[in-house]
């Protein structure tokens, strides 16, 4: 989570310096870039585990 919240705070201060926008896109796409392979290997992990998700009732 604090990667996330340096990376928008490193994106907001550059977007101040220049009002350019990019570097919210950017961050942007890296989250998604990290989050979506994560929650792939966690569902794998859990899945090799015998994990079987039930939810919330």
């Amino acid at each position: 989570m604090l990667g996330v919240v340096d990376a928008i705070r490193a994106a907001q201060i550059e977007t101040a310096r220049d009002f350019n926008f990019t570097p919210y896109v950017v961050a942007g796409v890296l989250f998604v870039c990290l989050t979506i392979p994560m929650a792939r290997f966690t569902d794998w992990v859990a899945r090799k585990q015998g994990f079987q998700g039930g939810g919330l009732l």
